[in-house]
């Protein structure tokens, strides 16, 4: 079975992956898959250079998995260039814009990397696919999607966080994050309402899971049909403890510090624009927000003329 983790950016998906790690009966994709968020759709839509398109892959690879198992000392470099030639050669041989080959593909290369064959339960990170979970059930016949869920004003503040440490060097700025944000969150918060009732689809809120660690993890081993462990209430990174990802800090554990420390960490006109876009989908989570619609509007109003005249605007009078 193949479980997909996945939610919004920042949302906790990060947390709830390592909280899988020690499961004695699943074996657990170290980091982002990053294929269905990195190479599809973008590179299967616009390319059809095959040679360009195993490349990328290959550089996925290297840069996510790859390079976990060289940095936890589970392979010796030798044993990955070696791979990455079986893998680059094994991806010849299949259709590059399938996301079940690939991927199949992919699993081949991390079992060989493991020295072992993968247990009958996979669970796979990758961000903001829950609007593709009727895809995938045609795609994965044996599997489950689980969807974490937050707060988008604490998610676009966790995003805000790293902007100069982070997201600046990749060359996004505050307006492209807070407008991604605004976007994606919109995107995950709907998809995960559409699916909510599917038997092979569950999701929890980053609150519930920080709040009540036990009860949260207790439920998704039933929804997944996997046994409950205690080892599931400490995060991990293969053999070492994990501290999180926060752009600022180490978190020791399961923190609920940052659940609804959004007021400390955004602007009261950012709060505004979040709530214009997304309060109505809010309401369905549990998320208040403000009533002040005048204030609402006019901070929107004035994000809005930035994204216009960035994104939209044409003059049609030159």
């Amino acid at each position: 079975m193949i479980i997909f983790l996945t939610g919004h950016r920042k949302s906790g998906t990060t947390l709830l992956l390592r909280l899988f790690d020690n499961h004695p009966d699943v074996d657990v994709y170290p980091t982002d898959l990053t294929l269905f968020y990195n190479y599809f759709p973008y590179y299967t839509s616009n390319y059809d250079n095959k040679k360009l398109l195993i490349e990328k892959i290959l550089s996925v690879i290297n840069q996510t998995l790859n390079k976990f198992f060289l940095s936890q000392n589970l392979v010796h470099d030798k044993k990955i260039k070696s791979l990455n030639i079986q893998l680059k050669k094994n991806l010849k041989d299949v259709n590059l814009k399938s996301k079940k080959e690939v991927f199949q593909k992919i699993l081949d290369h991390w079992e060989n990397l493991k020295g072992r064959k993968l247990k009958k339960i996979i669970v796979i990170k990758e961000t903001s696919q829950s609007i593709y979970f009727d895809e995938y059930l045609k795609i994965f016949k044996n599997m489950k999607m689980v969807n974490i869920v937050r707060d988008p004003r604490d998610n676009y503040a966790s995003i805000k966080s790293g902007q100069k440490k982070y997201y600046s060097k990749l060359n996004i700025d505050y307006l492209q994050n807070l407008a991604s944000t605004l976007f994606r969150s919109r995107q995950d918060l709907l998809s995960t309402f559409y699916n909510r009732n599917h038997k092979k689809f569950t999701f929890i809120t980053y609150e519930d899971l920080v709040t009540n660690k036990r009860k949260v993890m207790k439920q998704l081993c039933c929804f997944l049909g996997i046994k409950f462990y205690n080892t599931l209430l400490i995060p991990s990174l293969g053999k070492y403890k994990y501290y999180g990802n926060n752009f600022n800090h180490k978190i020791n554990g399961i923190s609920n510090k940052n659940k609804n420390n959004w007021k400390k960490r955004i602007t009261n006109e950012e709060k505004n624009i979040i709530e214009f876009y997304l309060s109505d989908v809010m309401k369905i989570f549990n998320y208040k927000s403000s009533k002040n619609f005048i204030k609402i509007k006019k901070d929107y109003s004035k994000f809005n003329d930035e994204i216009n005249s960035r994104y939209f605007f044409r003059d049609s009078f030159k």
